[in-house]
């Protein structure tokens, strides 16, 4: 249900740009026929988007490194792909004053969490 003055103003490509990258990534790094979880809520005065996958997950040390520009983590090499993607999606959610985290543990799957301001 919609409030007043509770609606989140921005770059709609860019934030399409941000989902879609992380339900790819979700995909991509999960075992076949296995689930992805997205939960949207709203949490003091935002609104928040978490994506779970079931899939290989990372280390600590990876985590650390996550959104640094052209990092791949090691078991993650032999996909497609040049290290770019969360690089940007860090990129568009800063400039939107949002934050992004990422909660993983080997063998264990994945969740990203989006959280942007609403106006």
């Amino acid at each position: 249900m919609e409030q007043p003055g509770q609606k989140f103003r921005g770059d709609k490509e860019r934030i399409e740009q941000v989902l879609n990258n992380l339900l790819d990534n979700a995909v991509k790094y999960s075992p076949d026929a296995n689930r992805i979880d997205v939960f949207i809520s709203r949490q003091d005065g935002s609104i928040r988007v978490a994506i779970r996958d079931y899939g290989v997950g990372m280390t600590p040390d990876e985590l650390n490194h996550i959104f640094e520009k052209f990092y791949r983590a090691e078991p993650l090499k032999h996909f497609k792909g040049l290290g770019l993607g969360l690089y940007i999606v860090k990129e568009i959610v800063d400039f939107h004053k949002g934050k992004i985290w990422v909660e993983s543990k080997p063998d264990e799957g994945t969740t990203f969490v989006v959280e942007l301001p609403l106006s």
